[in-house]
């Protein structure tokens, strides 16, 4: 290989799952980085496709290229834990098995990652046959560069198969909790440990499709009851408030309040808490300052607020159809 003196190793870390369809339109866009110093370790989670037969070629023929598999499924994120587990770079990167990756995509974030422990980049979304949707991560949120976690509370921008982050990283955010992805974990510790920086290029080519991880087009057929996403939010605060650090009371105060808001019509101390904090919980909207107002007045209502404004938005349907079937009648 022709490796540049001191360059850094870069562990590419691969997990697949019965990705066949995809995946060797993928392992090509690795093999052929401009980065040379790579190793690329695979972890396949006891796919029963042909994925494994893939993968176990391309290590027959590139010496920087291992696999290692699962007896069973373990999921995603116990999946990249594994492939972590065999990664020996100063640097890990995550890929999936069904992206687009530019070819200079790890020589840019290596090149531009400087003392932050994180960097990510924007990417295209793209649709199962790799046609262009048009619309980038950055069209849809603004994408987030700074030291402060209590921006990862409530959002995340930072996606597992954008970003590059410090092997030292490895020490405060292993194991990945129960709690929300693990690429949301990785820039939430990140963030005060390093911090986190964001390169302004389209450096993947992002296939969405009913068995993407981000759902962002809405392609997945369910829906997650209310409970289960209020009980998956408040694992995930809890999650964060259980890591010392200079914003661990603030989110402590955030959990109690969290557990509380549904007691009360509406919770005056979680509406004062998000204001305080408005700029910093809430720099990943793209909407201004009066809204986000709205927003927060509107996530501070409890459970007697939202089914009475519920009963009233659905009241004004119901006189709103009756109204159209009458004009139809006459």
């Amino acid at each position: 290989m022709n490796v540049k003196e001191n360059s850094p190793l870069v562990s590419i870390a691969v997990a697949t799952y019965n990705g066949g369809k995809y995946l060797r339109v993928q392992l090509d866009t690795l093999i052929a980085q401009t980065y040379k110093n790579l190793e690329i370790v695979v972890s396949d989670d006891g796919s029963t496709d042909g994925t494994l037969a893939t993968l176990n070629e391309y290590a027959g023929i590139y010496p920087h290229f291992s696999v290692y598999s699962n007896a069973a499924p373990h999921g995603i994120k116990k999946n990249f834990e594994n492939a972590i587990k065999y990664c020996n770079g100063t640097y890990i990167a995550f890929c999936d098995q069904d992206d687009v990756w530019m070819p200079e995509k790890i020589e840019k974030l290596v090149n531009n990652i400087g003392e932050y422990s994180l960097i990510y980049h924007n990417s295209l979304f793209v649709d199962y046959e790799g046609n262009s949707l048009s619309k980038t991560f950055a069209s849809k949120l603004k994408l987030y560069e700074g030291f402060d976690s209590r921006a990862f509370l409530m959002c995340n921008t930072v996606s597992g198969h954008a970003l590059l982050f410090h092997r030292r990283m490895l020490d405060i955010a292993l194991p990945f909790p129960d709690a929300r992805h693990h690429d949301w974990w990785l820039a939430f510790r990140a963030a005060e440990h390093g911090g986190v920086k964001y390169l302004d290029e389209v450096l993947v080519h992002y296939r969405q499709h009913p068995k993407s991880q981000t759902d962002f087009f809405n392609l997945k057929k369910e829906k997650l009851l209310k409970e289960k996403v209020e009980r998956e939010e408040l694992e995930w605060y809890e999650a964060c408030a259980s890591v010392p650090g200079k914003h661990q009371h603030f989110f402590n105060q955030w959990v109690k309040l969290y557990k509380e808001r549904n007691d009360n019509f509406w919770n005056r101390d979680m509406f004062f808490l998000c204001v305080s904090a408005m700029d910093s919980m809430f720099a990943m909207r793209r909407t201004g300052k009066v809204s986000t107002v709205f927003h927060i007045l509107r996530f501070s209502w409890g459970e007697h607020a939202r089914s009475g404004f519920k009963r009233i938005k659905n009241a004004i349907l119901f006189r709103k159809n009756s109204d159209v079937n009458e004009d139809i009648q006459d």
